[in-house]
């Protein structure tokens, strides 16, 4: 039996997101909404993880920052230990140094809509995405005042743009309106004029677009292990592993991606999928169901893919992370203000 897990309540903000530190083993940052982010404020935690008692460590604020507008989505800077960027529902985005005080260092507002999710690349380590409702994702670097680069990736919202852990000009996308795409960030492109494709707003060409779901897809991550591998998860219910190694980088608008396996037993959305750092086959999963899970996605024969339920939140799980540094470790994050981290 696993023991109970660290919990941490910061009560009024519901979690949006969580980021494990790539350099520091005991921070996390959190990004949460009042009033659901639905209205109102946001604030940024950030936490320490101290040993314990117990074999789990203790959790604790050390500090938080408040914004105007609720927070989406938060990203570590890969190149400085102590800066993170947030994604904020007033289509803003902000550069935050924890050592420095109550503001941001620096602001960059050029989304028209809620930014939903920021990412910072492990391989051009100055270089970060952000992906909104506009159907917008757009590059980004912290020295400019403007944005790199613009892709019109979706004409509807788009959840998540995650770089690939692999390939530095690799990007991946999901939207409301049911596919994953992969982008290649050295041959931008326009799609060709269609229906839904004007002069004023072209869309960009992609790469591999994956119909992925009847539904909104809301969540994709990248295998940390195996290039071109990517979970998706959404409103079906479902988690989905896609092989796109079939896709010649390069060459535009291919339509496919073979599907490995789906992973059943969530009751509702699934909010968000995360591979483990550390094992190529386990991926977490968090969800509306008020559970996040475990999952071995290449089973030995005769045993199953689901390998654990965590479910002491009363609220929707939206967010879950595992720790770079130490194997097994676990944290999720929902609209009940908890943080957990627990071992699996």
């Amino acid at each position: 039996m696993n023991p109970p897990p660290s919990v941490l309540h910061t009560p009024g903000f519901a979690h949006y997101s969580l980021k494990w530190s790539p350099f520091h083993s005991n921070r996390i940052a959190l990004a949460s909404s009042a009033n659901f982010g639905l209205v109102g404020n946001g604030r940024l935690h950030f936490i320490s993880l101290t040993p314990g008692p117990t074999p789990l460590p203790l959790l604790k604020v050390e500090k938080f920052y408040e914004t105007q507008d609720g927070l989406y989505d938060v990203a570590w800077s890969e190149i400085h230990e102590n800066q993170l960027v947030t994604a904020s529902g007033d289509g803003s985005i902000r550069l935050w140094d924890v050592m420095l005080k109550e503001l941001p260092i620096r602001a960059w507002h050029e989304h028209t809509r809620e930014v939903f999710s920021v990412d910072w690349s492990n391989l051009k380590k100055d270089t970060f995405a952000s992906s909104s409702w506009d159907g917008a994702v757009k590059l980004w670097t912290p020295e400019r005042p403007r944005s790199l680069t613009t892709l019109q990736a979706h004409h509807s919202c788009v959840y998540q743009a995650l770089f690939s852990p692999h390939q530095p000009d690799t990007l991946a996308t999901c939207s409301t309106d049911g596919t994953v795409k992969i982008f290649d960030l050295r041959s931008p492109a326009y799609v060709p004029s269609g229906p839904n494709n004007n002069f004023t707003n072209p869309m960009s060409a992609a790469v591999l677009t994956i119909p992925a779901s009847p539904g909104e897809v809301l969540t994709i991550d990248w295998n940390k292990y195996r290039p071109l591998t990517i979970a998706s998860g959404g409103v079906d219910k479902t988690v989905k592993i896609w092989d796109c190694r079939m896709i010649k980088l390069g060459e535009l608008n291919q339509v496919g991606g073979a599907r490995e396996t789906e992973l059943f037993g969530h009751e509702y959305a699934v909010r968000k999928v995360q591979w483990s750092p550390h094992r190529a086959e386990v991926l977490a999963t968090a969800s509306y169901d008020m559970t996040c899970r475990v999952w071995n996605t290449a089973p030995t024969p005769g045993q199953p893919q689901l390998m654990y339920i965590h479910d002491p939140h009363t609220e929707f799980v939206v967010g879950c992370g595992w720790s770079l540094y130490e194997e097994g470790i676990l944290a999720s994050c929902g609209w009940d203000s908890r943080l957990n981290v627990f071992r699996v």
